[in-house]
């Protein structure tokens, strides 16, 4: 058996090291991941939440674009964070206004446009750096589409219990009213 070289053990150390940077990030994204999107369901503040969650990604693309590399790395995580809470909550919006058939013809109807979006935001990325001529405008495009996204997420209308049992018609009728 041969005693590690001196590239093993430098190898060894910076593994060790990186191990324990990533923990706060990974604590960070647990909390964010977990916690926030149940909170906001609790309160009944999804959409504060949600437009919170959209601002920490529309300002982490911002910074990102003009900062130094660590601040850069900081704000997208923070990018990651909204994007991980944003969804979850998100995905409460439908079910909260249909019920039943309806409600997996909406969630048809968000799949089929999160498909064209996968296609739209890289062309839309490419195109604004062609056209400004700058590295930085497709991430300024990406975090416009974000404050777009928190002026849509606040206009979903409100849910009253008048408009919950107008919409849920295909539910059982041994379900119980909201009035």
């Amino acid at each position: 058996m041969y005693p590690p070289s001196s590239d093993q053990l430098i190898l060894a150390r910076a593994v060790t090291r990186a191990k324990w940077r990533v923990v706060p990030f990974l604590i960070l994204m647990y909390v964010a991941g977990w916690f926030y999107p149940g909170i906001a369901a609790r309160t009944g503040l999804r959409r504060t939440f949600g437009a919170i969650s959209l601002l920490g990604i529309g300002f982490g693309l911002v910074v990102s674009g003009h900062a130094s590399p660590l601040i850069s790395i900081i704000a997208l995580c923070f990018v990651t964070m909204g994007i991980m809470t944003a969804q979850p909550i998100f995905w409460t919006f439908p079910t909260s206004y249909l019920g039943g058939t309806a409600a997996a013809g909406g969630f048809a109807l968000i799949n089929s446009v999160g498909a064209i979006g996968g296609f739209v935001a890289p062309n839309l990325r490419s195109g604004a750096e062609t056209f400004f001529h700058s590295p930085v405008a497709g991430i300024y495009a990406i975090a416009a589409a974000a404050f777009l996204a928190i002026l849509l997420f606040v206009l979903v209308p409100g849910l009253t219990p008048a408009r919950t049992h107008r919409l849920a018609v295909d539910e059982p009728e041994s379900a119980p009213s909201l009035q």
